[in-house]
C-alpha cells in the first residue's frame, strides 16, 4: 500500500474523492487480512526479538557486529555500489567512498569482536 500498488490512483480529481482514513479498502482488495497479518508479524517479530534477546548470551556483542557491519554496507557503500551499477562508470570520489565505507565497517566488525573478548 505504500508503495501505490494496492490503491491504483490515475488522477487528483480521484484522490480528492478518497476517503482520508487507511480503513477504507478499494473493491476487491484484501485489505483487512494484509491488516491483520502485519499486525500479527510486527508483534510476532517483537516477541521473538525479545526472545532472543533474554535467551542468547552476548546478544549485545552480536549486535554491535550485525549493526557495524550492515549499517556501512547498506548506507554507504550499498548505495555507492548501485550507482556504479546503473550508470556503468564510477568515479574517484565513487572509489574513495567505498573503501572508506569499507574500512568503517571492517573497523566496527573488528572493535565489535574485541570488545566479545
Amino acid at each position: 500500500m505504500l508503495l501505490g500498488i494496492d490503491t491504483p490512483i490515475s488522477s487528483p480529481e480521484e484522490v480528492s474523492s478518497k476517503l482520508d482514513s487507511l480503513d477504507v479498502a478499494p473493491q476487491n482488495s484484501h485489505f483487512g487480512m494484509k491488516h491483520v497479518l502485519g499486525i500479527v508479524q510486527r508483534v510476532a517479530l517483537t516477541c521473538f526479538a525479545i526472545y532472543v534477546s533474554i535467551n542468547v548470551p552476548e546478544f549485545s556483542s552480536m549486535m554491535a557486529f550485525l549493526g557495524s557491519f550492515s549499517a556501512f554496507m547498506l548506507s554507504i557503500v550499498g548505495p555507492v555500489l548501485a550507482k556504479i551499477a546503473i550508470r556503468k562508470e564510477w568515479s574517484w570520489f565513487d572509489a574513495a567512498i567505498i573503501l572508506v565505507g569499507t574500512v568503517m565497517a571492517l573497523w566496527g566488525t573488528g572493535a565489535a569482536f574485541v570488545s566479545a573478548a
